[in-house]
């Protein structure tokens, strides 16, 4: 099942590079994968998604995917089928924002990393990359999926306490 998920990923990762292009940043699929926990049964605990920023071995991911749980546990799912997936070593949390910082050991890697955050305003379009649970024919499964919308309006996220930040309401 693990195979045949990787296999099913990976294809998705082909199609959503077809779309996305924006100057020297990198295609998503290329920075964009998912954390997880592996189990004694061969299947994974699917925990949220990540990206690699700045550098291939530091991933951002929303706090509350991670909580409960101890760094050696996590893993970040490898985007190429004969790569390992990335062990994490470290965790940093934001005290305030839903952020975490996961930080890999460093080997050779085949993320390439966002490098820049770029500001948005109201009636900008933008794009959002990353994985979810879902019910399928085959049962629960991890998916990739690609949205997009026009910026609506910019505004503080408080319902998730102890967490706040600034977020984006898209058409």
């Amino acid at each position: 099942m693990f195979r045949r998920f990787g296999t099913l990923l990976r294809s998705g990762l082909e199609r959503v590079s077809k779309v996305f292009s924006a100057g020297d940043e990198p295609s998503p699929e290329w920075a964009t994968s998912f954390i997880f926990i592996p189990r004694s049964d061969d299947k994974v605990d699917f925990l949220g998604s990540c990206f690699a920023y700045f550098s291939p071995h530091v991933f951002l991911t929303a706090a509350h995917c991670i909580r409960d749980t101890t760094s050696s546990a996590l893993r970040v799912w490898s985007l190429t089928e004969d790569a390992p997936h990335k062990l994490i070593r470290r965790v940093v949390t934001h005290p305030k924002a839903d952020l975490a910082v996961l930080v890999s050991e460093p080997s050779d890697s085949e993320f390439t990393p966002f490098r820049e955050v770029l500001e948005v305003e109201p009636g900008e379009e933008v794009h959002a990359y990353g994985f979810h649970k879902d019910a399928t024919d085959l049962g629960i499964q991890v998916l990739d999926r690609h949205f997009h919308g026009v910026v609506q309006r910019l505004l503080t996220w408080e319902i998730q306490r102890p967490y706040s930040y600034d977020a984006i309401e898209l058409s």
